[in-house]
């Protein structure tokens, strides 16, 4: 199981982090990234991705900064990715769509089967299937909020 690991003061990113950690340890996560349809982002199914995500056994680090001119992520290794507390948004869902978002990347980045079969694409794009599967877990977030 993919687990994120934050270790900063920030109220907003800590309550996202255990969201996307809640959302990754359970199976509709990966049953609904299983039923999306195939797209041209990645040279493997939604399918196969689905299984990746579910069988990595890794932590990755969430560490945080603000720079109101930056991207709201950078990524310094695999395993570990920088947020913008200045573009993060304060919305739990949607800070939640943004980790799982690279959360994605990141596995794509260190597995060499899938980097090697992607196209040239960019991942930022809102058709892409990182994007979608951060859609997915934001969508679940919202969902679990309304009968929790």
């Amino acid at each position: 199981m993919i687990t994120l690991h934050y270790t900063g003061t920030n109220t907003a990113l800590s309550a996202a982090v255990t969201k996307a950690n809640e959302i990754l340890s359970g199976d509709a996560f990966y049953e609904k990234i299983a039923s999306l349809p195939q797209t041209n982002t990645l040279g493997t199914s939604a399918t196969d991705l689905s299984s990746l995500l579910k069988e990595t056994n890794r932590v990755i680090l969430v560490h945080s900064y603000r720079n109101p001119f930056g991207k709201v992520t950078k990524h310094i290794t695999p395993f570990m990715f920088y947020v913008n507390l200045s573009k993060l948004s304060s919305v739990t869902a949607f800070a939640v769509h943004t980790l799982i978002h690279n959360v994605t990347l990141s596995i794509d980045t260190c597995e060499k089967d899938l980097s090697k079969k992607r196209k040239k694409y960019n991942f930022e794009e809102e058709n892409s299937l990182p994007w979608k599967i951060g859609e997915i877990a934001e969508i679940i977030s919202r969902k679990s909020k309304r009968f929790a």
